[in-house]
């Protein structure tokens, strides 16, 4: 399974996102974020953007605490978002057919209505 986007989408509508915050970079290098991750109500709010993981088993749901504990400061990642309108280009750039069959599974974001998203 893969989590993708368009790459039309992500080269003419994505912004490049800002780095973190001096809040953030506090919060995250001081573990604050971590300690705060113990809360029940901290997990559900993080939790939330994502139907709450209702349909997700728990042990998948401790699965993703960790993956997101892990991933709050990641440089692969923060490259990865910089570099999504270069990568796009290229994608763009170089547009072949799948020599397979490929079946695109697609959903809303929770309800939330998104025009350029739907294009």
């Amino acid at each position: 399974m893969l989590d993708s986007g368009s790459p039309e989408y992500y080269y003419d509508f994505a912004e490049t996102p800002v780095r973190g915050g001096l809040m953030n970079q506090l919060l995250i290098k001081t573990c604050v974020l971590r300690m705060l991750f113990h809360s029940e109500s901290v997990i559900e709010s993080s939790r939330s953007i994502r139907n709450g993981l209702k349909f997700v088993p728990d042990e998948l749901k401790k699965t993703d605490l960790v993956a997101t504990l892990l991933k709050l400061k990641n440089a692969n990642i923060d490259d990865e978002l910089r570099q999504s309108k270069t990568n796009a280009k290229i994608v763009l750039d170089d547009k072949k057919p799948f020599p397979f069959p490929l079946t695109v599974l697609t959903s809303d974001y929770l309800g939330i209505k998104n025009d350029v998203w739907n294009q």
